[in-house]
């Protein structure tokens, strides 16, 4: 969910439980038929066992330092990563990393997830909390952050990255809702100004795609992959400012 900035590109954190699979036998020839293989590294724990799962041309590493995950949790993780992940990829950057490790880690933490170059990491215990072992789209958003793989850009703002995340996994999630995460309903106190970022922001930019300019987040996404963002976009692509969009959007807030 958070994101750091270097010189030559933006890192981005999520933390998601390691997952264990049974061993498939699949010959060679079956594996060039259904193009999936899996691949259990044994160590000294079977609890920690590194999984490795490849399916249509995508690699997934399931790594695990936590002995109270459940599997059922690290399953739909990875059955949901590879309903999604590949979408995205084509949709958006079919250059991204087809190589994903997801790291599941029992750290006590704020967040989550964090996601850095093609890894990963899902804080385990986050997910014990009442509700929260539903929220499996919670690697859509993580995911998308591996997609995205933004250049450096000082112009560049952190809510912008994490609003269109946020508006990938509004699209592209499978059970939002039933896990309690929706976006806003109502303008709260602040009017749910579009830096807020995460689901406020991710509101604003589907607002505006339905309403204002069809394919702008595709638009945005692009200017921060090449680095060429600026906020003199919104003026090109709309014929306003995004500030003279937030007014017209609190003006008329329904979708």
């Amino acid at each position: 969910m958070n994101f750091k900035i270097k010189n030559t590109s933006f890192f981005l954190i999520l933390i998601l439980p390691l997952i264990s699979f049974s061993q498939q036998e699949i010959s060679s020839s079956d594996n060039k038929k259904h193009n999936i293989a899996t691949t259990e590294i044994n160590t000294n724990n079977s609890i920690f066992e590194d999984s490795i799962i490849i399916k249509n041309g995508f690699q997934l590493t399931l790594k695990n330092n936590d002995p109270k995950l459940s599997q059922e949790f690290k399953k739909n993780i990875a059955e949901r990563f590879f309903l999604v992940y590949p979408k995205m990829l084509n949709h958006f950057n079919p250059k991204a990393t087809k190589s994903v490790i997801i790291t599941f880690s029992n750290e006590d933490t704020d967040h989550p997830a964090h996601a850095m170059n093609n890894e990963i990491t899902v804080f385990t215990k986050f997910f014990t909390n009442p509700g929260r072992e539903k929220d499996i789209d919670v690697i859509v958003h993580e995911g998308f952050h591996l997609v995205q793989a933004y250049k450096y850009n000082k112009n560049t703002p952190g809510w912008l990255v994490e609003g269109i995340a946020d508006y990938v996994r509004e699209i592209y999630g499978v059970s939002n809702e039933s896990s309690g995460w929706v976006l806003p309903k109502t303008l709260d106190d602040k009017g749910n100004k579009y830096e807020a970022s995460y689901r406020t922001t991710a509101r604003f930019l589907l607002w505006i795609d339905l309403k204002v300019k069809k394919g702008i987040v595709d638009t945005l996404d692009d200017k921060c992959r090449t680095g060429t963002y600026t906020d003199a976009v919104w003026k090109k692509e709309t014929n306003k400012t995004v500030d003279e969009l937030c007014d017209d959007y609190i003006k008329n807030y329904s979708l």
